[in-house]
């Protein structure tokens, strides 16, 4: 996936991380990527395609229920492997080749979406003023138009993902895929507490400080936690 430098977002997703919340921190994700596969998305590409046709020939069964629709049809298995290569776009330090049938969901109501979106944003309403609602819903209608789109929602397994951070109180990730653009708008935000996240942050510190006065040595300690 070839991220696209698109201005409005990037502002709309630096003013939504900016915002100065005295209990929680936001963060958000607000980006636009072409469909056109490069370099490494091509080979995971070819990579999937092969898993996903050899698990449909083995069991055809195994990979009912698809929310992208049947996964004979190429189509289907493509919108799949885009999917998941917007989310290895957007993470870049985890791999969602793995990725669980299950953790997807199509929406079919692109207002209700947007109804949830902004009751979970009023705080952010408040403080950015109710303007930056139409803000940036407009600049998301112009750019990827979202009733012409299939749209998605990654669920989270809260454990092992970007998205389980210590301390999420709520978090979404939504993919506008508009295919005859050949683009897909990601947008994903999680708030968290600013208590929680310190105190893990404190945690981590202090056992490596405790590593490095236990041992003597930094180096082997280091890699005993890895093994761990």
């Amino acid at each position: 996936m070839k991220f696209l430098d698109v201005e409005c977002l990037s502002e709309l997703q630096r003013k939504l991380n900016d915002l100065e919340l005295t209990d929680y921190r936001v963060r958000c994700q607000l980006e636009a990527y072409s469909c056109k596969p490069a370099g490494f998305d091509k080979k995971l590409s070819k990579s999937l395609e092969q898993k996903l046709v050899e698990q449909l020939e083995a069991s055809p069964r195994v990979l009912e229920g698809s929310p992208v629709g049947s996964l004979e049809d190429q189509s289907a298995r493509k919108t799949l492997i885009n999917l998941i290569c917007t989310l290895n776009a957007a993470h870049q330090d985890y791999d969602f080749s793995s990725l669980q049938l299950s953790r997807l969901k199509r929406v079919q109501d692109v207002r209700s979406l947007q109804q949830h979106v902004d009751s979970l944003f009023e705080l952010f309403y408040r403080q950015l003023g109710l303007e930056f609602r139409q803000f940036l819903w407009e600049n998301i209608g112009q750019i990827i138009r979202p009733e012409e789109c299939e749209v998605y929602s990654y669920l989270p397994d809260y454990e092992s993902d970007p998205y389980s951070a210590s301390g999420a109180l709520w978090s979404f990730c939504y993919f506008f895929y508009h295919k005859n653009m050949k683009k897909i708008l990601f947008f994903s935000c999680t708030l968290s507490t600013r208590l929680a996240e310190d105190s893990e942050s404190t945690e981590s510190v202090d056992e490596e400080d405790f590593g490095k006065e236990s041992s003597g040595l930094e180096t082997p300690f280091a890699m005993f936690e890895t093994v761990i």
